[in-house]
């Protein structure tokens, strides 16, 4: 930074003379001019990570519509065999409910004849 440092040389003689603190001549130039440089190297790591988020969101809404349309293609085909099982599996439920029905019938009959047993 710039520092103004009071010196007396002598009881009647005193200066005042501008100090420039830097890491580097490219930075005491920018300090000399005026420029905040602290404030400078913040703005630049926060106009990086910025820039990192960014690129993490639009990596992720990429892999995010990437997954939704395979995901959609992958319904649309489910939907297709859905409907086909669907259509196919009423056509074999009808003789096993028949057959279902049948042989509940026949394990009634049986219970009843077993209570009759126990009478």
């Amino acid at each position: 930074g710039m520092y103004e440092v009071a010196i007396n040389l002598h009881a009647e003689v005193d200066i005042t003379v501008k100090v420039n603190v830097a890491r580097s001549p490219e930075e005491a130039e920018k300090q000399a001019a005026g420029i905040d440089v602290i404030a400078e190297m913040f703005e630049e790591a926060q106009a990086e990570i910025v820039q990192e988020e960014l690129a993490g969101d639009a990596e992720a809404e990429g892999k995010a519509e990437k997954a939704a349309d395979s995901d959609a293609s992958g319904e649309e085909a489910a939907e297709g065999e859905g409907e086909e099982a669907a259509e196919a599996g009423t056509a074999e439920e009808s003789p096993e409910m028949e057959g279902e029905a049948q042989t509940g019938d026949a394990e009634t009959a049986e219970t009843e004849d077993d209570s009759k047993d126990d009478a």
